[in-house]
């Protein structure tokens, strides 16, 4: 488990610094359309809850792709979306804590195999009646250069952290596939 907050740590703290200086050349109707992309997002995850909408959001290539690499994950048997499912069930615990006991969403802990997949079977979930009961902040990458080899030019970043586990930094990419906004990849990092 160290060794993935570690890179959270990293990427987390790369990805503030690079956008702090990216944010004088954003194209302000493109962040218009990525807000509401997120906003879209938000509402359907944390205020509705509902999993299979909320997985739409995502490119399901681009996900697999970099939940391998931020993971280390070479199984074959790995599936990216089964594991998207599970962790945006995790953040809806309303005592985050106790998904320690499930690896906090680490495909390669042991428990991982036991976190559910989807909010129904939860007995202690979150009722957020807004997206505004998250804090969130959309911080766009940009610049010419790279920060890192992780992160493609013109994507945006969304760094939140949610109500019911605020030692966490919750972080979601967004680019764009084909002519259309979407989340590839969801990382966080533990303070």
């Amino acid at each position: 488990m160290m060794k993935i907050n570690v890179l959270f740590v990293a990427l987390g703290v790369s990805l503030l610094a690079f956008n702090v200086s990216a944010q004088p050349q954003t194209n302000t109707q493109e962040l218009q359309k990525v807000t509401k992309l997120f906003d879209d997002f938000l509402y359907s995850w944390l205020v509705e809850q509902d999993i299979d909408k909320a997985v739409e959001y995502f490119d399901n290539g681009k996900l697999d792709s970099n939940t391998r690499k931020i993971f280390s994950v070479n199984s074959p048997s790995f599936d990216s979306n089964i594991w998207l499912r599970k962790v945006l069930t995790m953040w809806l615990f309303s005592d985050h804590e106790q998904v320690e006991m499930y690896g906090h969403g680490d495909p390669n802990e042991p428990d991982y195999i036991n976190l559910p997949p989807n909010p129904s079977s939860l007995t202690n979930k979150v009722n957020w009646q807004s997206a505004a009961e998250a804090m969130k902040q959309v911080f766009p990458l940009t610049q010419n250069n790279r920060p890192n080899n992780d992160l493609p030019l013109g994507s945006y970043v969304s760094v939140f952290i949610l109500n019911n586990a605020p030692s966490d930094a919750v972080i979601f990419v967004v680019e764009k596939i084909n002519n259309e906004w979407k989340i590839t990849a969801h990382l966080w990092w533990v303070a």
